[in-house]
């Protein structure tokens, strides 16, 4: 989780679990993480997510603004097809926050 923070396009599986593990190990998550969750986030989500260390799915890290868009474990991403013509097919954005 903590290298796609870096990225101006998040998409992330609905299914999938992510965390930003390293903090349960007490070691301070890599990528800069500590600023960037903060920075998209906001703090509130940051200092939870990063002081607990728990797992989340893909439809959680959509609701606390971690991803912008989620798909569906059956629309697999086609390595050759043009992006902008599959992305509306196979993902849903999120919900305003």
């Amino acid at each position: 989780m903590t290298l796609a923070m870096q990225a101006d396009i998040r998409i992330v599986a609905a299914d999938a679990r992510y965390a930003i593990p390293q903090v349960r190990l007490g070691v301070l998550p890599d990528a800069m993480a500590h600023w960037t969750v903060a920075r998209v986030a906001g703090m509130a989500v940051a200092a939870e997510i990063l002081l607990s260390g728990r797992t989340f799915d893909g439809d959680e890290a959509c609701r606390l603004g971690l991803a912008g868009r989620t798909c569906q474990p059956p629309r697999s991403f086609r390595p050759h097809s043009p992006w902008p013509a599959i992305w509306p097919s196979m993902s849903h954005p999120c919900p305003p926050r």
